[in-house]
C-alpha cells in the first residue's frame, strides 16, 4: 500500500510541474489568459453607425472606438429612431435617412442608359438615380464620346451641363 500512494504522490507531483512549466512558457510567449469582457478593466466599446439613405440607396458605414459604453450610449442617444443591434463591447445602429447622401446631393454627370445620354446624381464611381434623360442617343456619337460616356463625364452646374451636351449635339450633326 505504501508504494502505491508514493508512486501516485510522484505522478502527480510530476504532472503538476509539467502543467506549470507549460503555462509559463506560454505566458512569456506574450499570449495572455482569457478575460470575460465584462471583467476586462481596459476594454473599448465599438460604434458602427450605418446610414441608410432612401432617396439614392447608398449607404455609408463609420467606425468609431469609445473608452466606456456610457459614453457610447450618450452618442447613440444623440441619432433619431436609431435601429441598435447590440453585441458584446459593440453596437451596430442603423440610420435610415430620408435625404440623397451627400455625393448625390452635391454631385451630378452625365452617362448612358439604354444606350441614351442621360443625367445622374453622384458621380461615376458612386452613381444615384437618374435625374434626366436628354433624348440624345448614344448610337450616332463618335466612339470616343461614347466610351466617354460610358465611363461618366461630371459637371460642376448647369451651364457646364449645357454646354457638354451642346457639344455632343454639334457631333451628332456633323
Amino acid at each position: 500500500m505504501r508504494i502505491q500512494l508514493t508512486t501516485l504522490r510522484w505522478s502527480l507531483l510530476i504532472l503538476s510541474v509539467i502543467l506549470l512549466g507549460g503555462m509559463f512558457f506560454w505566458l512569456r510567449e506574450g499570449a495572455s489568459l482569457p478575460q470575460h469582457p465584462s471583467l476586462s478593466k481596459n476594454s473599448s466599446w465599438q460604434l458602427i453607425l450605418i446610414k441608410k439613405y432612401e432617396l439614392c440607396g447608398h449607404t455609408e458605414i463609420y467606425k468609431s472606438t469609445y473608452n466606456n459604453e456610457s459614453e457610447l450610449q450618450k452618442v447613440i442617444e444623440q441619432y433619431p429612431n436609431p435601429e441598435i443591434e447590440r453585441q458584446p463591447n459593440l453596437y451596430k445602429v442603423t440610420l435610415r435617412i430620408s435625404d440623397w447622401c451627400g455625393s448625390c446631393r452635391q454631385n451630378r454627370f452625365l452617362g448612358v442608359e439604354n444606350k441614351e445620354v442621360i443625367v445622374r446624381r453622384g458621380t461615376p464611381n458612386k452613381p444615384g438615380p437618374i435625374l434626366e434623360s436628354t433624348g440624345f442617343l448614344t448610337l450616332a456619337l463618335p466612339e470616343a464620346e461614347r466610351v466617354d460616356l460610358a465611363k461618366g463625364i461630371p459637371f460642376v452646374d448647369e451651364e457646364e451641363k449645357l454646354e457638354l451636351l451642346e457639344g455632343l449635339n454639334s457631333l451628332i450633326m456633323d
